[in-house]
């Protein structure tokens, strides 16, 4: 596709794509490019013309997904969840069947279960080499457990959604040195926002405040923490302000 912008020399040197005066070229030779709007909906167009199609890749839930669905219209993308099935993330799939491996990246993968190497900038062969992989290395069952929907991502990116704006509302515990970005972030990733911790100190006080930030997850671990010295410093910010 026609980038929406600049391509460096770096990225250039790694994949071999450029973009100058208006033809895209790979390797230094020209390619056919279409508009980004155009291209996807020939994906869509494409993906269409299979039954049930699951679309599979390596770390696609944190990363592609994200950036496809963000580039996506608001028709387009509801066009696109009445056709795909669900999604595979390899990358989950191969921790959950090698769970004493340090490393999950593709090429380390492709090298350690393939006994090869493969051009991993190149999206075609990244995608056969992938295709391999799963094929010799999984059972037909062994993905049910990793397969998840477009509702998934739409949760995930609301959820982000959410984190930010409960963030922002934080940052100026950040900026008065009461809580670091990483107690923040925890506190935020929780549901909260500052309006919440300025009302349980308002209606319980200090125990409230305490147990809030203790409070239990499901996982058996803290809300946010069980430091006294931290839950002491937010609170006498809170009472003050």
């Amino acid at each position: 596709m026609v980038p929406t912008q600049q391509i460096t020399a770096g990225a250039t040197k790694t994949t071999g794509i450029s973009f100058k005066y208006g033809v895209l070229r790979y390797n230094k030779k020209p390619v056919e490019a279409v508009y980004q709007h155009q291209g996807l909906a020939k994906f869509i167009t494409f993906l269409s013309t299979i039954s049930n199609p699951i679309l599979v890749g390596h770390n696609i839930k944190v990363f592609d997904l994200p950036i496809l669905y963000n580039n996506m219209s608001d028709q387009m993308e509801s066009e696109f969840g009445k056709v795909v099935v669900g999604f595979l993330d390899t990358l989950f799939l191969f921790r959950q069947l090698y769970p004493n491996r340090k490393n999950y990246t593709q090429p380390i993968l492709v090298s350690d279960l393939l006994n090869k190497t493969y051009s991993a900038h190149n999206a075609l062969e990244d995608v056969k080499s992938l295709q391999q992989l799963v094929e010799k290395c999984t059972k037909n069952d062994d993905h049910k457990t990793q397969l998840f929907t477009c509702k998934h991502i739409d949760d995930m990116a609301k959820y982000k959604a959410e984190v930010s704006q409960n963030t922002a509302t934080l940052q100026q515990l950040l900026h008065a040195n009461v809580l670091t970005e990483y107690m923040i972030q925890k506190m935020a990733k929780s549901g909260l926002k500052y309006a919440h911790l300025a009302l349980v100190v308002k209606r319980s006080g200090k125990e409230g405040l305490d147990h809030l930030l203790r409070e239990k997850t499901n996982e058996g671990k803290c809300r946010v923490t069980d430091k006294t010295k931290i839950i002491d410093k937010l609170y006498k910010y809170i009472v003050e302000h």
